[in-house]
């Protein structure tokens, strides 16, 4: 008979198939263990996940090796098919949060491109404005005499009111004079 397994017999290690006679299992159906290697389970496919690991192994003990075999192949595609479920659930669920915070930094990178611009043409008109602000002090610095400088000075002031302090640079030192 270990002549006869070695050929069809036990195929590395998985659970005999029905009306396999070389595996030990008898043409009825019955292996002389607990429930036979075809028949009905003798632990629910519940049971045998609930079962702590030496309930399941004294149980196992009374089983014929065969039906040991199975009921632990059994056990671990119900343990993986659960956990392969658990992946999947977990694999949704971080999926919908990654997409959530994909809107969230779509939305707040359109924003910021929006105030991006809005700064790109603010710096714009005030690089304008220093430009006419220098071209205006060196006409008249250049133009007239002792007064230039204070009429540089002057012309600061004025862009300054007209552009709600958005004229030449904080530090006033285009547009002012020395004082004397």
């Amino acid at each position: 008979m270990a002549a006869a397994s070695g050929k069809k017999g036990n195929r590395s290690g998985k659970a005999p198939r029905r009306g396999d006679v070389s595996s030990g299992a008898l043409p009825g159906g019955g292996t002389g263990g607990t429930g036979g290697a075809g028949g009905p389970p003798s632990i629910s496919d519940t049971e045998l996940l609930s079962l702590p690991v030496r309930e399941l192994n004294r149980r196992l003990r009374a089983a014929g090796p065969e039906e040991a075999a199975r009921l632990k192949t059994r056990r671990r595609t119900l343990k993986n098919r659960g956990y392969a479920a658990n992946c999947r659930a977990q694999r949704s669920e971080q999926r919908a949060v990654l997409e959530e915070q994909r809107s969230h930094l779509q939305a707040e990178v359109t924003a910021l491109s929006r105030e991006a611009g809005a700064m790109r043409s603010q710096l714009a008109r005030m690089q304008a404005q220093y430009r006419a602000l220098q071209s205006l002090a060196r006409d008249t610095a250049g133009g007239g005499g002792g007064g230039g400088a204070a009429g540089a000075a002057d012309a600061g002031d004025d862009a300054r009111s007209d552009g709600g302090g958005d004229g030449a640079p904080s530090d006033g030192s285009a547009a002012a004079a020395p004082r004397q």
